[in-house]
């Protein structure tokens, strides 16, 4: 979340592929399945892998198992897949996937890789009309008895979301301003260090935030004192969106929305450096680069999936403000 008077570090080695390229994939016969899966993968990174059905009957008892857990698969094509979150923490090195059909299990080793945090901007200040309130929430220290109740009401909002898949098409890019801080950005505050498990995006308190897919509300937050005015939405199957330190917000608990719908406006609310969004995705309890979550086109088989073009709110939304690159 966007935090006061941070100091972050950003490491920098080689990048193990371009931003606009999907990773190296190779193909594993497993009984009557073809997996495809990347070889390698970034701590914090979305782990998709397609298992290609080439004989019949089908797999009747099916699992994945990925760090320890086992995850859920849904169809997309000719292919059943599998979306696994790789955690921040994830050691450097060699990790098995197992994919067990009927009996049969196969161990397929991906490669993780440490995470390469692409870009770190400034954020502009705030309005001066607030200066006060932003000096007590950056140097101060937190309420306890607030910050508690306030994160009880944000855990039970994730534990009330639904099993069901909600949404079917390309996610959007809620925002249109430029990236200022990136996913795994590492943080010091205070003495303590921490990743950034989102995505900021800068803006000003006219400029819209939209819903980047179809989902149900499940928490409209308050003045919270982290995240500020804050919306939560769950697209089914474990798979949240949040966005935080918003101006305003135009939706209701429970409100079932759109992809495009207009959530509210970027803001400068909570404990912020200045007026931007915290764009963050969060997978069955662990957050993820929203980017992978972004460029994933659930109507392409992997490798193709990886790496679609951004869908920016100027191409969906008729007066929506024109995208802002991070070159412009």
């Amino acid at each position: 979340m966007g935090a006061a008077t941070w100091l972050w570090v950003l490491s920098a080695p080689a990048s193990v592929y371009l931003d606009d390229a999907p990773p190296p994939m190779r193909r594993w016969e497993l009984g009557r399945l073809t997996a495809v899966a990347p070889l390698m993968v970034e701590q914090g990174r979305l782990l998709v892998v397609d298992l290609i059905e080439r004989e019949q009957p089908s797999c009747r008892h099916l699992r994945v198992r990925w760090q320890d857990r086992f995850w859920p698969t849904h169809r997309a094509g000719e292919a059943l897949r599998a979306w696994m979150p790789v955690q921040l923490e994830s050691p450097i090195g060699p990790a098995p996937l197992w994919v067990e059909c009927d009996g049969v299990k196969r161990r397929i080793e991906v490669q993780i890789q440490d995470i390469v945090p692409k870009l770190s901007r400034h954020k502009p200040r705030g309005r001066p009309g607030r200066a006060a309130l932003r000096v007590l929430r950056r140097f101060g220290e937190p309420p306890l008895d607030r910050v508690r109740r306030e994160s009880l009401a944000i855990g039970r909002a994730f534990a009330n979301a639904s099993r069901e898949r909600l949404w079917t098409e390309q996610f959007l890019r809620p925002a249109a301003g430029v990236d200022t801080s990136a996913f795994g950005a590492v943080r010091t505050f205070r003495g303590r260090r921490s990743v950034h498990e989102g995505l900021d995006i800068a803006g000003g308190a006219t400029d819209a935030v939209y819903a980047a897919n179809d989902g149900r509300v499940i928490l409209v937050a308050d003045d919270y004192f982290f995240i500020g005015n804050a919306v939560v939405i769950d697209h089914g199957e474990g798979l949240l969106t949040l966005y935080l330190h918003l101006e305003t917000s135009v939706v209701r608990q429970d409100q079932m929305v759109k992809r495009g719908e207009p959530l509210g406006t970027i803001g400068n609310t909570g404990r912020v450096t200045g007026p931007h969004l915290h764009f963050a995705v969060r997978y069955r309890g662990r957050y993820v680069d929203p980017n992978d979550v972004l460029r994933f086109d659930p109507a392409r088989p992997l490798p193709d999936a990886l790496a679609a073009e951004f869908l920016t709110p100027d191409r969906l939304i008729p007066d929506a403000k024109p995208y802002l690159s991070k070159n412009d």
